[in-house]
């Protein structure tokens, strides 16, 4: 625990103004000769801009007493534990712990994911390890650059790791190095911060802590100048860990993981966002979210294993694309198909790949999707084992094929048997042997693309497509393509409460029946308070909000988080949370969560798509609880926090030309 203590005692000093020497975390003195001979450069200096917020999604109870490392591998994420010296892949919407393995040495810190390896900093014998996932086999290991790696992640091409084992008094800063995955380095930076901790990568930026600040940095790669900033949760952000969509903290103070949504506000010219949707293997997802944040040309690329679990719609509403493929059985194919028809309904864009594309069966995506043919490329079956590369190209003009000079699909080339294309489709692009590539289809007003081709790439597999040609850029010109318009004008925040003070805000509510705002709800989103509904005197809780004008919109999205019992009572069964909109006359339930269940000690963000109907000039909604009137029985709190309506306006849609090919 020396790094903890280092960290507090550099916390105090910053307070009290008091000038020190620090020593590095083990104890060593650090020889300022250690990076003779290296290229180290200053980190850009550029003012800190302003705090930008972001907002906690959840946090829940790390598994580890000792948390140092974190990192995500496509589908959960690990940790590492200095108490245990083991790593724990754990689920992160439960917080249970899937598999543990040993760690070699006896002071670990940052973890990172390559995409079929897990990578770990030791700090007391100075080395960076790879690891085998399965067992913790040891598969290969270097001495790390500097004398007290911690943080380490991997953008894809390089590891990076920061080291904060300096000898202050020798006046050489901390370092972070970005360095090959044999340990060769590449570049050497001044440490950003007090005390450089965890390192994330989200596909364009590198994301820093510093425990002596208690600061998240966004920095930019090219020379880790400051791009954003805010501060973390928790009092000791030890490692970061990046979904693909949200950022995750592990905190050695509060023993706590944090899942943040740090996205900005849309801007004109800005990037989709995509889900990629599949069901495969963690390091086979993570190939095909590499690839695609490779081009550049998204936001973010978030993997969702539809294994083990089928997307709500209003987790599907948060994307402007979604990639779907399978090579193992969905979780649920029927409600996968019915799910993403829809999407499909209410604008949302889909581009289907191998083998999701092409194969026949119940194994595909059924319900609406298979009864209301929303695919492009007929179903039938698979043709393989004989290497196919790009044929006739019907529109070298069209969006998807920009700058696609050559693709080769490898030895097994998986691809449609079928030579047809569905009724309505368009015919893009053809395989060498004239079967299909890239079909199009228009559903109503939206997009939708098969590629009949397997996304893994020759990095996850020798006989897949070849790395060396236009793979990549084929999914991300298809996924942008069939993208949902976005701009500056298109969603707007029509409606927020974070409840900041124990005063209920009557420019939000209207009608407010029993319910408080206080501080009994436990690590509320936007502490100190949240709303508080058990009940009392009423029999049932409730607040009304004003009426808001949603008859611009296009679409709406009510989110809110809420905690069962936290610091109150439990509730009791059928002392539910009812979240209701009024259509005039009477109430209409959109959400009930039950009371009988578990104690909450974490929020969870529920979000809520608003049918189309509410969509005018007179729109309300209501939280309420059911609970006891007595007041010599125990009470049935239920606490909510950051209640929002973020809504969408509709953009004026690109040109569509739907004579890009031989049609069907």
């Amino acid at each position: 625990m020396e790094g903890r203590k280092l960290a507090l005692v550099s916390i105090v000093a910053l307070a009290t103004g008091t000038a020190f020497a620090r020593a590095d975390m083990k104890g060593n003195g650090k020889d300022a000769s250690q990076d003779a001979g290296r290229n180290v450069l200053a980190a850009a200096s550029t003012p800190l801009p302003a705090a930008s917020p972001a907002e906690l999604v959840t946090a829940m109870p790390s598994p580890c007493e000792g948390n140092s490392g974190l990192t995500w591998d496509g589908t959960c994420l690990w940790v590492s534990d200095h108490e245990t010296m083991k790593a724990y892949r754990v689920d992160p919407n439960t917080g249970a712990v899937v598999r543990s393995i040993p760690l070699p040495g006896t002071y670990p810190n940052g973890l990172a994911w390559d995409g079929s390896a897990l990578w770990y900093a030791e700090s007391d014998g100075d080395r960076i390890y790879k690891l085998d996932p399965a067992d913790g086999a040891v598969l290969f290991s270097f001495p790390s650059p500097g004398p007290g790696p911690s943080g380490l992640e991997f953008d894809g091409t390089h590891l990076w790791c920061s080291d904060t084992a300096t000898d202050f008094a020798s006046g050489t800063p901390d370092r972070i190095y970005c360095m090959t995955r044999g340990g060769a380095v590449v570049a050497v930076f001044d440490a950003i911060g007090e005390f450089p901790m965890g390192m994330a990568f989200d596909g364009r930026f590198l994301w820093h802590s510093d425990n002596v600040a208690r600061m998240i940095y966004k920095l930019n790669p090219a020379d880790l100048s400051i791009v954003d900033a805010f501060p973390s949760p928790g009092a000791y952000p030890n490692d970061l860990a990046w979904d693909g969509r949200y950022l995750w903290i592990v905190d050695n103070e509060t023993d706590r993981l944090y899942k943040l949504d740090v996205g900005m506000p849309v801007q004109e010219g800005s990037k989709p966002s995509v889900l990629l949707c599949g069901a495969n293997t963690p390091e086979k997802l993570t190939d095909i979210q590499r690839k695609l944040q490779g081009t550049g040309q998204f936001s973010t690329v978030s993997v969702m294993d539809v294994r083990d679990k089928t997307p709500t719609l209003a987790e599907l509403l948060e994307f402007d694309a979604v990639m779907v493929h399978r090579n193992e059985r969905y979780h649920d194919a029927t409600s996968l198909g019915n799910v993403m028809a829809d999407y499909v309904d209410s604008g949302g864009a889909v581009v289907c790949m191998m083998f999701e594309v092409g194969v026949g069966g119940r194994i595909m995506m059924q319900g609406r999707w298979e009864s209301g043919q929303y695919y492009a490329i007929p179903r039938g079956g698979q043709f393989q084992a004989t290497r196919a590369t790009l044929g006739t190209v019907y529109d070298p003009t069209h969006p998807i094929m920009q700058g696609v000079v050559a693709f080769d699909g490898g030895s097994s080339s998986y691809r449609p048997a079928s030579l047809d294309i569905a009724a309505g489709a368009v015919r893009v692009a053809d395989w060498s042997d004239g079967r299909p590539l890239v079909v199009t289809k228009m559903i109503g007003d939206t997009r939708r693309v098969d590629l009949g081709f397997y996304p893994v790439s020759s990095d996850a597999g020798s006989d897949l497509w070849d790395v060396s040609t236009d793979g990549a850029l084929l999914m991300a010109n298809a996924l942008t393509w069939v993208a949902r318009p976005h701009g500056p004008s298109t969603t707007a925040i029509v409606f927020e409460d974070t409840f900041p003070s124990a005063t209920i805000d009557t420019g939000n509510w209207t009608l407010v029946n029993g319910a408080t705002v206080d501080d009994a709800g436990m690590d509320e989103p936007s502490a100190p308070c949240s709303l508080r509904l058990n009940g009392y005197p009423h029999g049932g809780d409730s607040v009304e909000s004003v009426t808001l004008d949603l008859s611009s919109c296009s679409r709406a999205m009510l989110t809110y988080q809420s905690q069962r019992t936290g610091g109150g009572e439990s509730p009791d069964a059928d002392d539910d949370l009812i979240v209701e909109y009024s259509d005039g006359s009477t109430w209409v339930e959109l959400s009930r969560e039950p009371g009988r269940g578990p104690d909450m000690t974490v929020f969870v963000k529920r979000t809520l798509v608003l049918p189309v109907e509410v969509l005018h000039a007179d729109f309300r909604f209501r939280i309420r609880s059911v609970g006891t009137a007595d007041a010599s029985q125990v009470y049935d709190d239920w606490f909510v926090d950051d209640v929002k309506i973020k809504a969408e306006k509709p953009a004026a849609p690109a040109a569509i030309n739907s004579d890009d090919g031989p049609a069907n």
